[in-house]
């Protein structure tokens, strides 16, 4: 279908959307380790959603 998904994760109690290859094969409560790209990293304030890099 399309060449993307958003995966919604959560380490401790902060929310993570991560955009990967539509081939991933990973279901619900599946355990993975993550890796970030801080070049492609966007960060928003929490109170009013405003980009903060």
């Amino acid at each position: 279908m399309d060449a993307e998904s958003y995966l919604y994760s959560k380490v401790g109690d902060q929310d993570f959307i991560a955009r990967v290859d539509s081939r991933t094969d990973l279901t619900a409560g599946t355990s993975l380790e993550l890796a970030v790209n801080m070049n492609k990293a966007h960060f928003f304030d929490p109170e009013s959603e405003i980009r903060i890099r």
